[in-house]
């Protein structure tokens, strides 16, 4: 899984730059399609909503590759940590506000919850890669913490609005 951080590593600006753009425009696509009439058995509904996880986790480690470096890794401190997760919050609120123009589909304060939880922890899948001990010890517990943060995000999103109803923007 190093290597293919290193690769990545090795794409000169314009490539992460247009990594970026490709990824959100991939998302922005996926947003514009409309949502299904019938409504989905609730498992589907659980991924589907726990899917912004991965999705917009991957957008914050393509915009970690524009970082300043350290020892060829991007620099992941709290600070650089906390400006990509409002970035990825300013991502994930105008991808929301697209949403709710398509049909069959609506703005979801906890979808953007899901897109920042994503976010923080690929930050730090991709922190813990940069680590010079971190080839085995430690991944997969932190690969389990990303599915489990995505599963649980989803079902989040999925059963805390059929508890209240009346608040649509849930």
């Amino acid at each position: 899984m190093k290597c293919v951080g290193v690769a990545l590593l090795a794409l000169p600006r314009v490539g992460a730059w247009l990594l970026c753009a490709g990824w959100y425009g991939g998302i922005t696509w996926l947003s514009s399609r409309p949502g299904d009439v019938e409504p989905s058995p609730w498992w589907w509904t659980v991924l589907s909503n726990g899917a912004h996880a991965p999705l917009f986790g991957l957008l914050a480690c393509w915009i970690s590759l524009l970082l300043p470096r350290v020892e060829g890794w991007p620099r992941l401190d709290l600070r650089e940590r906390w400006l990509v997760c409002c970035l990825i919050a300013l991502c994930g609120a105008v991808d929301e506000w697209h949403q709710s123009y398509t049909p069959g589909r609506d703005l979801s304060v906890l979808d953007l919850w899901t897109d920042v939880a994503g976010a923080a922890v690929s930050l730090e899948l991709v922190a813990h890669l940069a680590r010079p001990e971190s080839e085995r010890r430690g991944l997969g517990s932190r690969l389990a913490l990303a599915a489990g943060t995505s599963l649980a995000c989803g079902a989040l999103a999925t059963f805390l609005p059929r508890c209240f109803p009346g608040v649509g923007w849930f």
